[in-house]
């Protein structure tokens, strides 16, 4: 990944775009083949600090997101998930 890659993406997220068009925004400016799960998740970490992905990170990895089948994880249900555990954070153990 280039350097600014990360930067990139937090300028996107602050802009206002949700987390999937923030990804597909990565991908198509610096034309990836492919983008490691692991790398995605770091990516939502470094956007929205503190936040706690546990809940999600296996579906994130399981689906190979985004490069993976749309059935198992689309965009919206992305979306969807990053917001709730940004807004509403698990209750720690």
């Amino acid at each position: 990944m280039p350097e600014n890659s990360k930067d990139d993406f937090i300028r996107w997220i602050k802009e206002g775009k949700k987390t999937s068009e923030a990804v597909k925004s990565l991908i198509e400016k610096y034309q990836l083949t492919e983008l490691h799960t692991l790398v995605t998740i770091e990516l939502i970490e470094a956007a929205y600090p503190g936040i706690d992905l546990s809940p999600f990170r296996g579906y994130i990895v399981d689906s190979n997101y985004p490069f993976g089948n749309p059935d198992d994880l689309n965009d919206q249900e992305f979306d969807k998930r990053i917001k709730e555990l940004w807004e509403n954070p698990p209750e720690p153990w």
